[in-house]
């Protein structure tokens, strides 16, 4: 077999065109589209990485916030539970007060009632106390006890202090000439007291005197007269009267 040159150099730029044609027409598009794919995965990559660290950027952010948000909630607990137990506190001690004024409005109202309890049954005692001593007086009433009762009485008209007896002489002289005096006594005078009250009378009032007696038995024992505006007692019926009536805290 024989070597053909033509052949070879023929199959030589053959192969030479095909090698421009593929480099030209095949081989740098591949390159360029290769390159831009590479180009795209690069910035894909890089947008990944930055997609990743603002991922993890914004995990930070919150991770961040939500640990704020536990301590902002921890605080307002902590405020919530700290107004809660102020406000408990002081409802507890607007209960206390409550039940202290109660109590004291309770106890007051108590020892009123006790207090009147107790003045009704002092009063009772004492008119059950007085009605038997008006029982016994009563029964002790005597016409000499009113004689006796009359001589203390002209005593103490004679023993009058000079203020007394001053304000005694004007009521006596305010009323008209020859005016009766009225007395009233429990049992029929002595004789002879009468006059004895008239002339003491006239002593006191510097003026002549007359004085008409009558019998008044609800007295019990002794008398009673009015000169002017002055009324003298001198009787047990007005003297038990005056001390039944009488407040018992007021001295004596």
């Amino acid at each position: 077999m024989q070597f053909d040159w033509t052949t070879f150099v023929l199959e030589i730029i053959n192969f030479l065109v095909l090698v421009w044609l593929l480099a030209r027409f095949f081989y740098r598009p591949v390159l360029r589209i290769l390159d831009d794919r590479k180009s795209r995965m690069e910035a894909e990559m890089a947008l990944a990485r930055q997609t990743q660290q603002d991922a993890e950027t914004l995990k930070q952010q919150y991770a961040a916030q939500l640990a704020d948000w536990h301590q902002e909630q921890e605080k307002a607990r902590q405020q919530l539970e700290l107004a809660l137990a102020r406000q408990k506190e002081q409802g507890l001690q607007a209960i206390q007060h409550q039940i202290s004024d109660e109590m004291a409005k309770m106890q007051a109202r108590e020892a009123a009632q006790a207090a009147s309890r107790t003045a009704q049954l002092q009063q009772q005692a004492q008119d059950a106390a007085f009605d038997m001593a008006a029982v016994l007086l009563q029964r002790l009433g005597s016409a000499p006890l009113t004689a006796r009762i009359f001589q203390l009485f002209l005593e103490d008209l004679a023993g009058l202090s000079p203020e007394e007896t001053s304000a005694l002489r004007d009521a006596a002289r305010a009323a008209p000439e020859n005016t009766i005096l009225r007395a009233e006594v429990a049992h029929a005078l002595e004789p002879g007291q009468e006059a004895a009250l008239a002339q003491a009378l006239s002593a006191l009032s510097g003026r002549s005197q007359t004085v008409a007696c009558t019998m008044n038995p609800e007295l019990i024992a002794g008398l009673r007269m009015a000169i002017g505006g002055y009324v003298l007692h001198a009787n047990l019926a007005d003297a038990l009267d005056f001390f039944k009536h009488r407040n018992p805290h007021e001295s004596s």
